[in-house]
């Protein structure tokens, strides 16, 4: 078995619904929730780009919120999960981006997608367009933002977007720019551009089994090798849900009270020890960041704290 060492895993933990996407949000909740992830060793804590859910539900803009929550806390990382890239001007998201790696202390994680919600595009006035056009855009979107955090003014004319000797000051605190994912696991596009630009990926949905995922890292890997670049300047993380319990039948009573999963055959449900065993497979498979729902893990946040991460630990 290959094992990874200390130092080289970290786990995220993505804050899809609770509880800034409810009839009521509550930010005073949502604050108090990421400071609890960085207080159980969680480097990074993430929140979704979304302007609705549906018409009985309330959500709190992204990037206000992650500039709001960088001032409630102090260590972990923030990103959004994942930006679209179609709802702001990319030169105007880097100029964002930079100001809140600043204001935080060098703690943006940028996460970017293409985009797929296609009714919530409807919604607020903005193009649709076909996937392959959405993923071009997001291409165009990410040389600009890395020629944004170069130092100097920047230009670039594409298909898409223009720029002309755009500056962006103060620059990112972080070296050459806050670490840019691309979300998502399209093989014959998204992970092309995932080769050329990022720094990191993450895959993710209902259908993510450690044999999908093998096959996604494989894929990255040859699109990397087309485009002559070393796969291991990517970082491969993958989403995970886990539900725990201090015994299996602890594990299924916190499963019965949980929202309802889209693939409750997808959701991990077991022991700590089980969910080590889980983790170090995806591990082994190429994954070095792990991102866990963390409306799953919140029944058993402390389990997780005090018997997955120290055993996860001495296990790489």
């Amino acid at each position: 078995m290959a094992v990874k060492k200390l130092g080289e895993v970290k786990f995220g933990a993505v804050l899809n619904e609770v509880p800034q996407m409810s009839v009521s949000p509550d930010y005073r909740g949502l604050a108090a929730l990421v400071c609890r992830c960085e207080e159980t060793g969680f480097h990074s804590a993430w929140i979704m780009d979304h302007f609705t859910w549906g018409p009985n539900s309330a959500v709190f803009e992204c990037w206000t919120t992650l500039s709001a929550l960088s001032r409630e806390t102090s260590r972990i990382h923030l990103g959004p999960f994942f930006l679209c890239n179609s709802y702001r001007n990319p030169a105007l998201v880097a100029k964002m981006a930079a100001t809140l790696d600043v204001i935080s202390g060098g703690r943006l994680e940028l996460g970017m997608g293409a985009g797929w919600k296609e009714d919530e595009y409807i919604a607020y006035g903005y193009s649709f367009g076909s996937a392959a056009e959405r993923i071009r855009r997001l291409e165009e979107a990410c040389v600009i933002i890395k020629q944004m955090w170069s130092g100097g003014p920047a230009t670039f004319k594409g298909r898409y977007y223009r720029i002309q000797n755009a500056v962006c000051q103060p620059q990112p605190i972080q070296h050459e720019g806050p670490p840019l994912w691309i979300g998502g696991g399209g093989e014959q596009l998204t992970l092309r551009v995932t080769a050329k630009h990022a720094d990191a990926c993450n895959f993710s949905g209902t259908s993510m089994s450690l044999q999908t995922f093998q096959r996604k890292v494989e894929i990255l890997e040859r699109h990397c090798q087309s485009v002559g670049r070393n796969p291991d300047e990517i970082t491969k993380s993958v989403t995970l849900e886990l539900m725990l319990g201090k015994d299996d039948d602890a594990a299924r009573q916190n499963e019965r009270r949980a929202p309802r999963s889209e693939a409750p055959e997808e959701r991990f449900v077991g022991t700590p020890s089980k969910c080590i065993s889980l983790l170090q497979r995806f591990i082994d498979a190429g994954a070095s960041y792990l991102m866990l729902q963390i409306e799953d893990l919140l029944p058993s946040l402390d389990l997780f704290q005090k018997e997955v991460l120290p055993s996860f630990q001495k296990l790489i």
